[in-house]
């Protein structure tokens, strides 16, 4: 009776970008034009 035994060992790496809500407010913000975002940051600081 043969028996073979193999071993393996591998390594697995993983990136993963998360859209939290912050993150996608601040792309919104930065394809405001410059007026509307003057007016958009006067809002938020009231």
């Amino acid at each position: 009776m043969d028996v073979k035994l193999r071993l393996h060992q591998g390594l697995y790496q993983k990136q993963q970008l998360v859209m939290t809500q912050r993150l996608q407010q601040a792309l919104k913000l930065l394809q405001i034009p410059t007026l509307e975002l003057e007016q958009v940051l006067r809002q938020e600081l009231q």
